[in-house]
């Protein structure tokens, strides 16, 4: 059981890059130019979007990772401090970029993204255990696969012992060492992840959930799958659940599944019950692809529950 007094302090452990998302009306072909309509410049990465939603949810987030001493890390942290994300232990590279992501969307959402990792590779394991004393504090870790893996599954591992739940967004996909997915109280993952460590593909709603009751079954842990306009199922020992979408217009998908994460991370860190929590982070993720951008265009707690009770019309309930 997660004490209370703590149940306000998560700790996102990954990667935070500077983003530059252009609009335009279609994509390039291989040695064509495109001229963008609109560009935006904003702080990103897997970490820093769903360290930044979290915030926007009311907790009290630690982001720990690694930005380069440029000036991108500059703006980086800045933005981050901007939010009321804690950046006090975030650590500066010398002698290497910061990580970027160049991102190019169309005006049905659609969009294609390239990242640069850069100072988000360096942060290491010896990081990890000089944190040590706040993995061990916190109601909540977060991590995602934007950082190098042996830190992760250090990361993964350290909270395990200590008995803090880990919620880890499997992106991108990629193996990990035999036992490491085991440690992991909540598993995240989109199809294309899921269709990765379910070793099978989906052709529908029944095959993910199937393939999801299957890794379950195995790893004992709670699943969820992200089905961008499907929705989304949960999977865990007492639980079999397909989450429907919510239909709204779609401007802009940068930060959609980071910004459920970050959400449904909160809700889990209050004790709300698994089904109410992944509606709540469906409202959180259909607000953020309203609008263009990552961090900017996530909505606050206040918006979310509006739509919450809206779309829902129910108390939600905690365990």
């Amino acid at each position: 059981m997660v004490d209370k007094k703590q149940s306000h302090h998560i700790v996102v452990i990954g990667s935070i890059n500077y983003d530059i998302l252009m609009r335009q009306d279609r994509f390039p072909k291989v040695g064509e130019t495109v001229l963008a309509d609109d560009v935006k410049m904003s702080g990103g990465g897997k970490g820093a979007n769903q360290a930044v939603q979290a915030v926007k949810m009311g907790a009290q987030v630690t982001m720990i990772g690694a930005v380069g001493e440029d000036v991108f890390g500059d703006i980086l942290l800045h933005e981050l401090d901007s939010y009321g994300v804690d950046t006090h232990l975030m650590k500066r590279v010398s002698g290497t970029s910061s990580g970027l992501g160049l991102v190019n969307y169309l005006p049905s959402g659609q969009l294609l993204s390239n990242v640069y990792p850069g100072a988000n590779m360096h942060l290491g394991i010896e990081d990890i255990d000089t944190i040590s004393s706040l993995i061990r504090s916190a109601s909540m870790i977060v991590l995602q696969t934007e950082i190098d893996l042996d830190t992760l599954c250090h990361a993964i591992s350290l909270a395990h012992e200590y008995g803090v739940p880990v919620m880890y967004n499997a992106a991108p996909a990629k193996e990990l060492p035999p036992g490491v997915l085991e440690k992991v109280d909540y598993l995240i993952m989109n199809e294309a992840e899921a269709e990765f460590h379910c070793r099978q593909p989906f052709s529908s709603v029944d095959m993910a959930m199937d393939g999801a009751k299957k890794l379950q079954k195995r790893l004992r842990n709670t699943i969820v799958v992200t089905l961008g306009p499907q929705g989304a199922l949960i999977v865990s020992d007492d639980t079999a659940a397909h989450i429907h979408p919510i239909d709204v217009p779609v401007v802009e998908t940068t930060g959609a599944g980071d910004s459920f994460v970050g959400a449904l991370a909160v809700m889990m860190s209050e004790r709300v019950r698994i089904i109410d929590a992944c509606n709540v982070a469906t409202c959180a993720s259909s607000l953020t692809i309203q609008k263009p951008g990552g961090q900017i265009a996530m909505p606050t707690l206040q918006e979310v529950m509006d739509l919450y009770t809206t779309v829902y019309e129910k108390e939600m309930q905690f365990v």
